[in-house]
C-alpha cells in the first residue's frame, strides 16, 4: 500500500510539473510579445490554480474554484473578488441564463445534493435540446452509412446524387450550433476539454469534409466536367480550411508554442513513447484526411473523415462532466481515427494504400521544414493544384 502511494505521490509530481512548464512556456511567449497585461492575468491564473476561490452572490458563498479555469473570462476575474461580495459585478456582467444556473450548482446546498450522470449530460445552454437531438441523429447516421458502406454492394452506403445533402446538412448544423455553448478561450491544462481555437477548427475542417462529400456525392456517374468541376471545389473547400484555420489560431490561440492537437493533455503516469505515438498518428491522420478528401472520389470517405472531428467534441464534453477519463478519451478518439482506414481498406482497394505513403511523405516534408505556417502552404500549392490539373481521371474514379 504504500508503494502504491508513493507510486502515485510521484505520477502526481510528473504532472504537475508538467503542467507548470506548459504555463512556464505561456508565460514566456506573452513576455517576449511584451504583453504585460496578459503576463499578469496568467500569473492570477495561476495563483487560482493552487488556491481556493470563494466569493459571495447575493449573500451566498459559491466555491468557484473548479471552476475558475473555464470561467470564459479567465481565473484572474474570479480572483479579484475572493472572500469579497460579487454580487454587482456578478449581475452588471448579464450574464446569460446558463450562467446563472451554473453559479446556482456551484452554491454549497446544490453541491451536497447527488447528482446523476444522466443530469450531466443536459445543460441550460442547450434547453431546446437541438444540439443533442441533431449529435444524436448524426451518430447514427454514422453507423448506418459506414456499415452499409462496409457491407453492402453500395461502396458510397447509399450517400450518392443530390439526396445526399439532406443527410449532410444535420452534420454540418450541429457543428455550427456547438458555438452557443460557452467555453474557455485558454487550454485546459490538465485534461483534454474544449476551449475556443480546438473549437473552431472542428468547426472548420467538418464542414470542408462535408462540402467536399457533398461534391463527390453529386458528381457521380456525372459528365466529365462536372467531375472536373468537383475537383476544382473540393480544392477549393481544402485551401479554404487551410487559411481559416490559420485566421482563427491568430485570433484565438494564447500561447504560440502550442499545437491544438500536439500539446494535448494526457493521463497521469502515460509514458513518453506512448504519447509520442499518439502524438504522431494523430499528425498523420490530419494529413490523410486531408488527401481523403481531396480524391472527391467516394462521398462516404469525408464523411467517415469527419466522425472523429465531430466525435471529438462529445469526449472532451465527458471529460469536463467527470463522466470519461482523459485515457478513455484519447483510446476513443484514436479508434474513431481509424473509420476511415477501415472504410478505406475495404472499399478503396489500390488507390486508397496509395494514399497512405503520400500522407507520411508529405508530414515528413512539413516535419523537416518546420511549424511555419508559408511551409504548409508551399507543400499543399503543388498537392493541390496537381488535384485540379487531374481533374476526372481515372484513378480517381477507381477509388470506388
Amino acid at each position: 500500500s504504500d508503494r502504491i502511494d508513493a507510486q502515485q505521490r510521484a505520477v502526481d509530481a510528473l504532472q504537475q510539473r508538467a503542467v507548470d512548464a506548459l504555463q512556464e512556456r505561456a508565460l514566456d511567449s506573452l513576455r517576449k510579445k511584451g504583453d504585460t497585461a496578459a503576463v499578469k492575468a496568467l500569473q492570477a491564473d495561476v495563483e487560482a490554480d493552487v488556491e481556493d476561490i470563494v466569493v459571495l452572490i447575493d449573500g451566498v458563498d459559491v466555491d468557484v474554484t473548479e471552476y475558475a479555469r473555464e470561467h470564459p473570462g479567465g481565473a484572474a476575474v474570479l480572483r479579484r473578488f475572493h472572500g469579497k461580495d460579487a454580487s454587482k459585478a456578478f449581475h452588471a456582467a448579464k450574464h446569460s441564463k446558463a450562467a446563472l444556473d451554473r453559479m446556482r450548482a456551484l452554491q454549497p446546498e446544490a453541491k451536497a445534493r447527488p447528482v446523476s450522470r444522466a443530469s450531466k449530460l443536459f445543460t441550460a445552454e442547450d434547453r431546446s435540446q437541438v444540439h443533442k437531438v441533431l449529435g444524436l441523429f448524426c451518430l447514427g447516421h454514422y453507423v448506418v452509412r459506414i456499415h452499409r458502406g462496409i457491407w453492402s454492394a453500395d461502396p458510397t452506403g447509399g450517400l450518392r446524387g443530390p439526396n445526399a445533402l439532406m443527410w449532410l446538412l444535420p452534420h454540418a448544423l450541429l457543428s455550427l450550433s456547438s458555438i452557443k455553448f460557452h467555453v474557455p478561450r485558454e487550454r485546459i491544462a490538465k485534461k483534454p476539454m474544449i476551449w475556443q481555437e480546438f473549437r473552431m477548427h472542428n468547426i472548420i475542417f467538418a464542414l470542408r469534409s462535408f462540402v467536399c462529400a457533398a461534391l463527390a456525392s453529386t458528381s457521380l456517374h456525372a459528365s466529365t466536367v462536372t467531375r472536373q468541376r468537383a475537383a476544382v471545389g473540393a480544392s477549393t473547400a481544402v485551401l479554404a480550411s487551410l487559411i481559416a484555420a490559420d485566421v482563427a489560431t491568430a485570433r484565438l490561440r494564447e500561447d504560440a508554442s502550442e499545437t491544438t492537437t500536439g500539446t494535448m493533455p494526457y493521463w497521469a503516469g502515460a509514458s513518453p513513447s506512448t504519447i509520442r505515438r499518439f502524438k504522431g498518428f494523430y499528425a498523420y491522420c490530419q494529413w490523410m484526411a486531408t488527401l481523403g478528401c481531396l480524391a472527391n472520389g467516394n462521398p462516404l470517405w469525408p464523411l467517415c473523415i469527419a466522425l472523429p472531428i465531430q466525435l471529438a467534441s462529445l469526449l472532451m464534453t465527458l471529460v469536463r462532466k467527470g463522466l470519461l477519463t482523459a485515457r478513455g478519451y484519447h483510446l476513443l478518439y484514436t479508434a474513431s481515427l481509424c473509420v476511415p482506414f477501415v472504410v478505406g481498406l475495404a472499399r478503396g482497394g489500390a488507390p486508397f494504400v496509395a494514399l497512405t505513403p503520400a500522407a507520411y511523405a508529405l508530414l515528413h516534408t512539413r516535419r523537416r521544414l518546420g511549424r511555419a505556417p508559408q511551409w504548409k502552404y508551399l507543400i499543399w500549392a503543388p498537392v493541390l493544384l496537381g488535384r485540379i490539373l487531374a481533374g476526372d481521371h481515372a484513378a480517381f474514379r477507381a477509388f470506388l
